[in-house]
């Protein structure tokens, strides 16, 4: 009986023991910070601009008008609410400069109306950047710098004399926007998507996979390699057309003039939408983000 009174005291004083210690170590593994390494794939579109401060003759308006297509592939950590990010996007912007109407001599007078460059151009950008999330939404802000790997500007008008249209020879030229680097400033931020649209991510805890749509905006300024100015974006010369030689008149593209000879930076901005799929890397936890499934207000 004593022996069995001794082994009951020791069994009851071990469960004070050990229940409240495995209580609180349930309770530490909850509250630990939180570390999730992903790589994500990030298709964006927006709005996309040049501006300029150069005065030129030949220029209508000293911005362009156009869009941004943008795909990224890279790495993004969560660490307890901080996000880090960085990784590879390729860009390609397309965008129109307008020209203003001009008379002008060829040597007989003539009208250039319908004066506009279409430019295109494309680049790789380094994103780094820095943000946080809490209760399914995010943001980032920090630094993109991009590397020209295409540039193409293609100049377009209509030419009269009189009541006849002269042909037009467009000199595409891949030197008139050619840049060494871009660099911009970047804000992103939006939401992570869950149940209701994928049924699952943010609202139940489901492992590695993580959706976001947001808005960015980012903005800076390209160093131009400025190609030899021109005095003018036209010039009279000779075509062929159904094997017989005419008159026409030769364009070029407006940056190509001596006017931006001296313009070495360029300000451009782009704001758009961008959606975001995450893949968690490596976990040994079998949720998204921890705190989506506990009962209580998280924020921070």
């Amino acid at each position: 009986m004593k022996r069995n009174a001794f082994l009951s005291r020791v069994i009851i004083l071990a469960l004070a023991v050990l229940v409240p210690a495995a209580m609180e170590a349930r309770k530490s593994t909850y509250n630990q910070l939180e570390h999730h390494d992903f790589i994500y794939l990030a298709p964006a579109v927006g709005y996309y601009s040049l501006m300029d401060a150069t005065e030129s003759a030949a220029l209508d308006a000293n911005m362009t008008k156009g869009a941004s297509f943008q795909i990224g592939v890279g790495y993004k950590m969560y660490h307890n609410h901080f996000l880090f990010s960085t990784g590879i996007n390729a860009t390609y912007n397309g965008s129109d400069l307008l020209g203003r109407d001009l008379p002008v001599s060829l040597p007989d007078p003539a009208l250039i109306t319908m004066h506009h460059d279409i430019i295109h151009n494309g680049e790789i950008q380094v994103p780094i950047l820095f943000g946080a999330e809490a209760k399914r939404f995010y943001f980032l802000i920090g630094p993109k710098i991009g590397f020209n790997y295409y540039s193409s500007v293609r100049p377009c008008a209509v030419v009269t004399k009189g009541n006849t249209e002269l042909p037009v020879v467009q000199n595409i030229s891949t030197d008139a926007f050619k840049y060494a680097f871009n660099l911009n400033a970047a804000l992103e931020f939006g939401w992570r998507l869950g149940e209701v649209f994928f049924g699952h991510g943010a609202d139940i805890p489901q492992p590695t996979t993580r959706y976001y749509i947001g808005l960015f905006a980012e903005g800076g300024a390209l160093s131009r390699i400025a190609p030899e100015g021109r005095t003018a974006f036209y010039e009279p010369t000779v075509t062929e057309i159904n094997g017989q030689k005419q008159n026409a008149v030769g364009l070029y593209p407006i940056y190509s003039l001596s006017d931006f000879k001296n313009t070495r930076f360029i300000h451009n901005y782009t704001v758009g939408m961008k959606f975001t799929v995450t893949f968690e890397v490596k976990s040994n936890k079998y949720c998204v983000l921890c705190k989506d499934h506990k009962k209580v207000d998280f924020s921070w």
